[in-house]
């Protein structure tokens, strides 16, 4: 003969277990998740620190007029690598960070056609007449400066630090919960 009551005990221990293993499963997912966040944004904040210490070294280089032969390239490696986790932030924030590094990729292309044209000048520079070129070199030197900023007043040097301000905040924030 069949216990029911036994049975109905049995059904209602598994089931509950079966929540219980889901509600572990989803708090565990939502700690790992924050985790990740966390890691995303310290790596991200180092990274735009190391970009702040590589603008103000172009800066320093441009102003001396040192700059012929290094690429002063800003980075985007953790940026790129860690995108996935890019939706988990705070939306305020994921904007503020994806127009800093839209600005840091055009910084990359100013930077790239300004050592084109630096090598151009070399190659001609003994046997043609250089005016256009040496126009273009110099709106391109300016344009560095404009996208740099001196003194953190302006541009990626003054863009920069609040975004690294707010991915502080919204690491203690993390952390904290």
């Amino acid at each position: 003969m069949v216990d029911w009551l036994q049975t109905f005990v049995e059904f209602v221990a598994v089931v509950a277990g079966v929540l219980l293993a889901f509600g572990i499963d989803r708090l565990y997912e939502g700690h790992l998740n924050k985790v990740r966040v966390i890691e995303f944004l310290e790596l991200i904040k180092k990274e735009l620190d190391d970009n702040c210490k590589t603008l103000r070294y172009l800066a320093g280089a441009l102003k001396k007029g040192e700059f012929d032969s290094p690429f002063f390239a800003v980075r985007f490696t953790n940026w790129r690598t860690f995108l996935d986790r890019l939706p988990s932030v705070e939306e305020k924030l994921r904007i503020d960070m994806t127009t800093i590094y839209y600005e840091l990729e055009m910084h990359n292309r100013t930077v790239t056609l300004y050592r084109e044209l630096i090598y151009a000048y070399y190659e001609r520079a003994e046997n043609e007449k250089l005016d256009l070129l040496t126009k273009q070199i110099i709106a391109h030197r300016n344009q560095l400066f404009l996208q740099i900023g001196e003194d953190d007043k302006i541009g990626l040097l003054k863009s920069i630090p609040p975004v690294i301000s707010k991915i502080d905040g919204e690491i203690k924030r993390l952390s904290d919960c």
